[in-house]
């Protein structure tokens, strides 16, 4: 049993701690039970007497256990493709003496499923002079929206100069292309060498041979 989605502190029933159950008179026409928790917030939920187990309504109270602290009512209604789904919700919160301090409530909820959504949808964007440590390439640089992005080398940044580094280019190659030039230089090396090593190794090879032929000669 979880109604988080309508209140983050609220989460789901932790069967440790319930007490007992109590029998309710029909809400709406519907039967249905109370599930009571204790701890250090009093818990009390009734929901459908069914295999739905649909949470009607939620009263948490504050550790002297007799004052509420929140509540909320929920009403379903069944959807296709989705099931049961709340239709109206309302939640209330109350001060230390009772008084109401704040009620949210809709009586109109909309909702789909596997609707198509397009790819931009994902897309990040982030607003210039964001500073992003891309943990792949180990670069840190700001967003310049329309612009390349800003990369910041190691030491540049000294706290007072954001508008300044947003406003220049990276006076030096950075890691990443360090990094590239390292790699080419690698490559390089490698390929020379295959280059170099057969040569000298035909030419050592013809002088023992040729060393070998004097030795024999009569």
């Amino acid at each position: 049993l979880a109604i988080a989605p309508l209140d983050a502190g609220i989460g789901a029933v932790n069967p440790s701690t319930v007490s007992h159950l109590e029998a309710m008179p029909p809400i709406d026409g519907q039967p249905c039970f109370k599930v009571v928790s204790s701890g250090p917030l009093r818990d009390e939920i009734t929901v459908t007497d069914d295999d739905r187990l649909l949470p009607l309504e939620q009263t948490v109270y504050r550790p002297d256990s007799t004052s509420k602290l929140r509540s909320i009512s929920l009403q379903y209604e069944r959807l296709p493709q989705i099931g049961w789904f709340p239709s109206a919700f309302r939640i209330v919160r109350y001060a230390n003496d009772g008084r109401i301090i704040e009620v949210t409530e809709s009586s109109e909820i909309e909702a789909t499923v596997n609707q198509p959504l397009a790819d931009e949808t994902f897309q990040i964007q982030f607003p210039r002079g964001t500073w992003v440590n891309d943990l792949n390439s180990g670069e840190s640089y700001l967003v310049r929206p329309g612009k390349p992005n800003r990369v910041v080398l190691n030491g540049e940044f000294n706290g007072a100069n954001l508008e300044e580094l947003l406003n220049s280019e990276t006076p030096y190659p950075s890691r990443r292309h360090g990094y590239l030039v390292a790699f080419s230089l690698i490559v390089l090396t490698v390929i020379l060498a295959f280059m170099y090593w057969p040569r000298r190794w035909g030419k050592k090879l013809q002088q023992n041979n040729l060393s070998d032929s004097t030795k024999n000669l009569p």
